[in-house]
């Protein structure tokens, strides 16, 4: 149970930031969390059993809230990029036009004998 004790603890933690910290970090932790709760669910009186599912609410409605933050912030990252894209799709645009409109008004020579 120490494990499941640890992402506890950073669940709270990440809850105090607004979600911001990391409750579980890599695929492999997340192997070892379910490994520890399949095998202490099992191992657990009834009344320690309650708490432990207790604690694993707890720990679900963290991961839910850190999931709904990274979404938030990979919308808001999706947005800037695309506002920088049609900035830069505008400059391209202004360029063209301008380097047109200078071709038009640049004074012509005559042609080479």
């Amino acid at each position: 149970m120490g494990e499941i004790t640890k992402y506890i603890r950073r669940a709270k933690a990440s809850r105090a930031t607004g979600f911001a910290l990391p409750v579980i970090e890599t695929p492999e932790d997340a192997l070892r969390a379910a490994r520890e709760v399949a095998a202490g669910l099992g191992a657990l009186p009834e009344g320690p059993r309650v708490a432990f599912l207790s604690d694993l609410q707890e720990l679900s409605e963290a991961l839910d809230g850190r999931i709904a933050r990274l979404d938030q912030e990979m919308a808001d990252s999706q947005r800037k990029l695309q506002q920088s894209r049609f900035g830069s799709q505008v400059c391209r645009s202004y360029v063209k036009s301008a380097s047109a409109v200078a071709a038009l008004k640049a004074p012509r020579r005559p042609p080479c004998p």
